[in-house]
């Protein structure tokens, strides 16, 4: 069974069989076992359930780790290996979370998703 995960209107830039990994407010993500495949979906909007015929599959993935705690405190590794290489600074991720999750502050709990992408 696969997990979906989306991505709101940008890519996954990671290379078939390298690691990467996606920030994601909350602590959802921190729930999914490690070894869980995902579905990598590009979606041209935010969205719970399940992915409308305009998201698109860019690939697939398997969880290898996760890290949780605040968003001022995202490990710099973790922040250099962001699967959209645009966001690997914390102001452009913190502006392109606030456009789907809304206002991100220091103090938000985060997940960083690590995973290794399949295809």
């Amino acid at each position: 069974m696969y997990e979906s995960l989306k991505n709101i209107d940008h890519s996954f830039d990671i290379a078939v069989g390298d690691v990467g990994c996606t920030i994601r407010k909350g602590d959802h993500w921190s729930t999914i076992p490690v070894g869980t495949d995902l579905l990598l979906m590009n979606c041209s909007v935010g969205h719970r359930g399940p992915c409308a015929a305009d998201c698109i599959n860019e690939g697939t993935g398997r969880i290898l780790g996760h890290w949780k705690g605040e968003f001022g405190k995202l490990p710099p590794a973790l922040l250099g290996i962001e699967h959209n290489v645009s966001a690997r600074n914390f102001d452009v991720l913190r502006e392109m979370m606030r456009v789907g999750y809304g206002d991100i502050a220091d103090g938000d709990i985060i997940t960083a998703l690590v995973y290794v992408r399949n295809s």
